[in-house]
């Protein structure tokens, strides 16, 4: 991401509410505008200190800097937290710089302190809240770590073996803008594997693959998980319907154009991936639909921590050959896995239809 693009976000973010009476949303998008700006300074200083080697006494007053003015956003919409110290070790900073050694803070994020003043918080505070207070998100451990971006260039994403959000830094203001669903893709995330653990019909149990390995060190470009399908499906309906409504307060017409043209592209992108998806994924699981009604053996069955997962290979398509199905263990047997997979995959091709017909519908609103 550029320095200009964020920046022009920043803009945004910082003169969305405009109006009085709103004093919380004001200071808070305000800050957030501030987390955006320096850690993409942060991001610029690195790149022109133009050498191959950056140490971690370089970069001290930046990292000081950007956890003073992340603790500040918290404590200002009381969001409780929790400190971690972390380190990376050989960090490679856009495959262009080594950081030998970097330790920094970053923080779990435990709730929103209770008050009798229902504004105590802004937006993402009452997201934080919900969260919370859901039954199948409760147990999910919320981390918010401000150089997320430089560590793995992305800007938030759900670990499924450790039941665990990381956020990053544009996650709280893209949210509050309208801008992004990064918080509202990976819960949608949570949800389906809730879904998976408790034995009901989901997406989540079907992973895509062309390869053999270890599910959470993949090469993305070469595997999905098909309840994407449903996170895609639900940024769309963000960018559709709820980000427009953070519009209303903006009285800066130039800004306000800033907001909505960048919404409609990212909007745009989604329903082009998405599209993309429901085309790959429905020819391949009528294809293991049609391997398992002719040769419903696994090649091979995994049990760990209460669910099954099963490997199908062979698949005869140019997207994902491997199927890999994940389901509670109940100490299925051959026959018994084999009626489950065909319950799920069948409930798994309407679901598809499902969702391609409301994103058609998204689509002409």
């Amino acid at each position: 991401m550029s320095s200009s693009y964020a920046a022009s976000r920043a803009e945004a973010c910082s003169a969305i509410f405009t109006s009085p009476s709103e004093e919380i949303q004001i200071k808070s998008l305000t800050l957030l505008n501030d987390i955006v700006v320096k850690t993409e300074k942060f991001g610029d200083f690195v790149r022109n200190l133009n050498k191959p080697v950056v140490e971690q006494a370089e970069l001290q007053e930046w990292i000081n800097l950007i956890a003073r003015i992340s603790e500040k956003y918290f404590a200002d919409n009381n969001i409780k937290v929790k400190r971690q110290v972390v380190t990376r070790e050989n960090l490679n900073f856009e495959n262009k710089v080594q950081i030998p050694q970097l330790t920094y803070m970053r923080y779990k994020i435990v709730g929103v302190k209770n008050s009798a003043n229902k504004t105590n918080t802004d937006k993402n505070g009452l997201f934080i809240k919900g969260f919370f207070q859901s039954k199948k998100l409760k147990d999910i451990t919320l981390i918010y770590d401000p150089f997320l971006h430089f560590v793995r260039s992305e800007a938030g994403f759900f670990v499924l073996t450790e039941n665990t959000f990381y956020l990053g830094y544009l996650s709280f203001p893209f949210h509050a803008m309208g801008l992004g669903n990064i918080l509202g893709h990976e819960t949608s995330h949570a949800h389906e594997e809730y879904k998976l653990l408790n034995d009901e019909p989901t997406l989540a149990s079907f992973e895509l693959s062309n390869f053999l390995g270890n599910p959470e060190n993949k090469d993305y470009q070469k595997f999905l998980r098909v309840d994407e399908l449903e996170s895609y499906l639900r940024d769309t309906r963000f960018f559709k319907n709820i980000g427009p409504r953070r519009d209303y307060l903006q009285k800066n017409e130039n800004v306000l154009k800033i907001i909505q043209a960048n919404r409609a592209g990212a909007m745009k992108a989604r329903i082009k991936k998405l599209e993309e998806l429901i085309v790959k994924v429905k020819i391949v699981l009528h294809q293991f639909h049609e391997m398992i009604l002719t040769n419903p053996r696994p090649s091979f069955v995994k049990r760990d921590k209460g669910i099954l997962r099963s490997a199908y290979m062979f698949l005869k398509n140019e997207y994902y050959p491997i199927v890999f199905f994940y389901t509670k263990d109940k100490g299925h047997g051959n026959d018994g896995l084999q009626s489950i997979v065909l319950e799920r995959v069948s409930w798994a091709e309407k679901r598809i239809l499902e969702i391609e017909a409301e994103l058609e519908q998204l689509k002409k609103q």
